[in-house]
């Protein structure tokens, strides 16, 4: 079972327009968590998506009040793993 670093990173990775990307941002992308949904074009509606959809894979509820708060990608993280 995938940790939950790597489930959020994989939900961001699925709305991310790759064909936009250059090779070194996709690289970086696979490692690291420090990033805004926003630093790799997600629109609004497509994080709000990217939520709902964590929040069913791991049973919680994530507030848009509380989403919007979040700093970076690893900060989400850090939020589900208190959680659980």
């Amino acid at each position: 079972m995938q940790d939950v670093e790597q489930r959020v990173l994989s939900a961001f990775n699925a709305a991310i327009r790759h064909d936009k990307l250059s090779e070194p941002a996709k690289a970086w992308l696979a490692q690291s968590g420090d990033f805004t949904a926003a630093d790799f074009g997600i629109s609004s509606l497509g994080t709000h998506e990217v939520l709902k959809k964590l929040e069913g894979e791991f049973g919680i509820e994530i507030p848009l009040e509380q989403a919007e708060k979040f700093a970076s990608v690893k900060e989400l993280v850090d939020y589900i793993e208190a959680r659980q």
